[in-house]
């Protein structure tokens, strides 16, 4: 959850944050915000703002680099009316507005130097004119100001004015407070969008824990970002609008938007059409030599013993897909290198799992298995209808060919219920 000022995070670095934020907000002095494009650098001069004895005036924001350059004046200390020209409108201008208050100037360092000079005086003791007037106004303000830029290429003199800095941390630097951002900025696309709040929030209550992948959270954490929330935002935006079930995942995601560790230069034939948060989530459960147990132990993983062997189940049915309904092949790909006891173990998931599977079409009509695997599978069952109906259609190929046959799984086809043959049954024995 968000604090009182809108920050969320509780790393290290987030607290020091606050506690800098509290203590400046005390001082009269003038404020130089240092950090990212989309760290946060707004949301902390509010929280100065909110924190300071000039609360109960409005913040004044503006970004300096889209003043332009011939209406600097006018902008920041306003003009008279008629002025310079017949039926110019009166302008208070930003120091004006900001009297017993604080100016909030986002992109400092994107003011031409010569421009950035006009501040100094007011910056000094608050005295500015209108275009227009002859006589001097004081405004009693507070300038914070923010760049993402080195301090170096704002002019030095208007750099001395700004007796206090403060550097926000980007999200590389405080990758704990990653799996706390998704939560809030869901509920915040669910403010504003009812869809996402009925499909991706239990019963549609904002409230409650939205269902985001345990992988796409994993995936969101070791992100290279270059735009930090923004960025971060971005991401979840497309993975919502891409998500297929209940679960908001990236399953359409490409490298060039997520930017993670590359896969190893040797693959697998067909392994290019896992999606990355596949790869991911196969990569991590090899580390763990399949074992629900061990993968939900890992910090490294956001689910549980349950969602591990859950996300097995999906890989093996992608696996056999991709393997043309192979299983020898499909468990070379599950395991992924060669190592003889992962490899049996591979063999012995996959099944086992198909063993059940059958067992299950076998004790009542496949329409309320299909329905019963459309909850157990959150939504994702496309990958195990396939399975299903390949058993069906006698398309599993129980081993590689030999003497030019292969072996195929042989099944009785029928409207509502898959039998196995006696074949079949006896090789994977119940």
């Amino acid at each position: 959850m968000p604090d009182a000022f809108g920050l969320v995070g509780e790393s290290p670095a987030v607290w020091e944050l606050r506690n800098q934020v509290v203590a400046i907000a005390r001082k009269p002095e003038h404020v130089l915000l240092l950090g990212e494009s989309g760290s946060g650098k707004e949301l902390v001069a509010q929280a100065v703002h909110a924190c300071s004895s000039r609360r109960n005036r409005p913040l004044v924001s503006r970004n300096a680099a889209t003043i332009p350059e011939g209406l600097i004046d006018a902008e920041l200390f306003g003009n008279l009316r008629d002025y310079p020209n017949p039926g110019t409108p009166e302008r208070v201008g930003l120091i004006g507005k900001a009297h017993q208050s604080t100016l909030f100037l986002d992109e400092l360092a994107e003011l031409p130097r010569n421009l950035q000079a006009h501040l100094l005086r007011v910056m000094d003791d608050g005295e500015y004119q209108r275009l227009g007037e002859a006589t001097a106004r004081r405004s009693e303000l507070r300038i914070v100001a923010a760049t993402n830029r080195a301090p170096e290429d704002i002019k030095h003199d208007l750099l001395a004015r700004f007796a206090v800095r403060v550097s926000v941390p980007s999200l590389n630097a405080r990758r704990e407070d990653i799996p706390l951002l998704p939560v809030h900025l869901l509920r915040r696309q669910a403010a504003s969008d009812s869809v996402v709040a009925e499909r991706f929030f239990p019963n549609g209550d904002m409230q409650s824990m939205p269902f985001l992948s345990p992988v796409l959270v994993q995936y969101l954490v070791q992100h290279d970002y270059t735009a930090n929330v923004r960025e971060l935002n971005a991401l979840l935006v497309r993975a919502s609008l891409e998500a297929q079930g209940r679960y908001v995942e990236l399953s359409l995601a490409s490298p060039r938007t997520v930017r993670t560790r590359p896969p190893p230069a040797s693959r697998l034939d067909g392994m290019d059409r896992l999606t990355p948060e596949e790869s991911s989530r196969l990569a991590l459960l090899r580390h763990h030599r399949l074992s629900p147990t061990a993968c939900g132990r890992d910090p490294a993983y956001a689910g549980n013993r349950q969602t591990a062997d859950l996300h097995i189940r999906q890989l093996i049915c992608r696996l056999l897909e991709i393997a043309d309904f192979d299983i020898a092949k499909a468990a070379k790909l599950l395991a992924g290198q060669e190592d003889g006891d992962l490899l049996r173990r591979c063999e012995r998931r996959i099944a086992t799992f198909l063993s059940t599977l059958r067992s299950r079409l076998a004790a009542g009509p496949e329409s309320e298995l299909r329905n019963a695997l459309a909850v157990e599978w959150k939504g994702h069952v496309a990958a195990v209808l396939e399975v299903i109906d390949a058993m069906r259609n006698g398309k599993m190929l129980e081993s590689p060919p030999s003497d030019g046959a292969a072996n195929r799984i042989t099944t009785v086809s029928a409207p509502e219920r898959f039998v196995p043959s006696d074949e079949s049954a006896d090789r994977f024995p119940d």
